[in-house]
């Protein structure tokens, strides 16, 4: 059985054919932060999350924060076919894989979407939980601050 994922630990391996490049392991991004996206095409949910939040993060400009941006990798048990037709008619720029049999949503233990993992540059887990619980403390993290700019004085 396996067990629910905690902050400092390693996570599960993860080997899943890629949209882009055969198979994909979490080895491979070792040395770069990571965000594993369980998530679905067809959930509201999770539309909203990638169109409102993980969006801006592209628009994000490298020079105006010290954090380093991570790699966003999304995870769907649908097939390749299906989540590539919804990055041709999206643009999204993330790295899709494909866990059709769920292996990898049932070592997670991913019970609901959309669900994030946060890892560090070590491969460790940062935070892992529902999406909506824990994007704001990962973006207050990698996303620069809010320009704090004094309003006019209206002189």
């Amino acid at each position: 059985r396996a067990r629910i994922l905690r902050a400092g630990e390693a996570p599960p391996a993860v080997a899943l054919p890629d949209l882009d490049r055969g198979e994909a392991s979490l080895a491979q991004w070792r040395g770069e932060p990571v965000v594993l996206l369980f998530w679905g095409s067809w959930h509201p949910q999770c539309r909203l999350l990638l169109r409102e939040r993980l969006a801006a993060w592209r628009d994000v400009d490298a020079a105006a924060t010290t954090a380093v941006l991570p790699r966003v990798v999304l995870i769907s048990r649908e097939s390749a076919a299906t989540l590539a037709a919804y990055r041709e008619a999206h643009g999204d720029p993330w790295h899709f894989l494909v866990d059709e049999p769920g292996h990898v949503f049932d070592a997670y233990r991913v019970r609901g979407l959309p669900y994030l993992v946060q890892l560090d540059a070590t491969g460790r887990i940062v935070r892992a939980g529902f999406a909506h619980e824990v994007i704001d403390a990962l973006e207050a993290e990698v996303l620069p601050a809010p320009s704090q700019t004094d309003p006019p004085t209206g002189d």
